[in-house]
């Protein structure tokens, strides 16, 4: 995978460009801020940290933002272990090179890409270079947070289905939670039909928030709107993308959710975002399936 030379953000942190997905790592208003408030701040993970020990499962590591920024203002409280994955190692050593907003993210980096393992303030970084849908399968702990951070659904889809979903579910504790800075609706739909509780984040650097998916009811988060919850359960846009194996291609995943929405939507189970919109049918009694 091929990361181009490294990138200013708006809040001075740097990121890379991916020449293999055609997006950058990270929300060009800033990657800092990003990790810390589409992740950090809206995982509790270090409310959580200041009562018990908290283990974090780190889904796409890329540039490491997520789990260093999470060591790094967490080092008040009980240890915090964080089980990282990427497929990729060269961006590791890329990332080693990058002028991060603490000097000491540098060296870990450099450690992480020689030894796979880190220690850093009253917490740990263990890095898993795999796919993470083939290396769940080894892994049985359960964790208090789940951080997933692909690239986008449409480019990196593997990762935003509904079977892979179920298998994050079953690594999470009874108050556990996966935080993503996703808000699409096939996301959101796939988490909803694991039986997880969706909540939404606040929007930084985008137009749209992200989303928490909690096995526990959440009285601290906000809640999916009518128009929302509409929108997810009788609109084409919210159909999860699939792959029961674990093991399809991305174009095989699109094109699979494309034949099965097309059949959805002859057989009129589902309706087309646009019309729902257009009729504002949210607003309406819920339709009869």
């Amino acid at each position: 995978m091929k990361a181009t030379t490294p990138v200013s953000t708006a809040d001075g942190s740097p990121t890379l460009y991916s020449e293999t997905y055609c997006e950058h790592y990270h929300s060009l208003s800033g990657a800092y801020e990003e990790s810390l408030h589409k992740f950090v701040y809206p995982s509790n993970v270090l409310e959580k940290s200041r009562s018990q020990s908290v283990k974090v499962l780190d889904i796409c590591f890329g540039l490491g933002y997520n789990s260093l920024s999470t060591l790094e203002h967490g080092c008040n409280g009980y240890p915090i272990n964080i089980t990282a994955i990427e497929k990729d190692e060269n961006v590791i050593e890329r990332a080693s090179n990058l002028s991060y907003p603490f000097k000491a993210w540098t060296h870990l980096m450099k450690s992480l890409g020689k030894d796979q393992e880190v220690d850093y303030k009253n917490g740990n970084i263990q890095l898993v270079v795999a796919d993470a849908r083939h290396c769940l399968e080894g892994i049985h702990e359960e964790y208090d947070v789940i951080y997933l951070d692909p690239f986008s659904t449409l480019k990196n889809p593997e990762l935003w289905t509904y079977h892979f979903f179920k298998e994050l579910k079953d690594r999470l504790k009874s108050d556990g939670c996966i935080v993503t800075y996703s808000s699409a609706l096939p996301v959101q739909r796939g988490f909803m039909k694991c039986g997880l509780n969706v909540y939404r984040t606040q929007a930084v650097g985008r137009r749209r928030g992200g989303t928490i998916a909690s096995l526990s009811k959440r009285k601290d988060l906000e809640v999916l709107s009518p128009k929302e919850q509409f929108l997810l359960e009788h609109s084409d846009g919210s159909i999860p993308y699939r792959d029961p194996k674990l093991q399809s291609s991305p174009e095989e995943i699109l094109i699979k959710r494309k034949k099965l929405i097309k059949y959805l939507l002859k057989k009129k189970k589902i309706y087309k975002v646009k019309h729902c919109y257009k009729a504002q049918m949210w607003e309406k009694r819920p339709i009869d399936k």
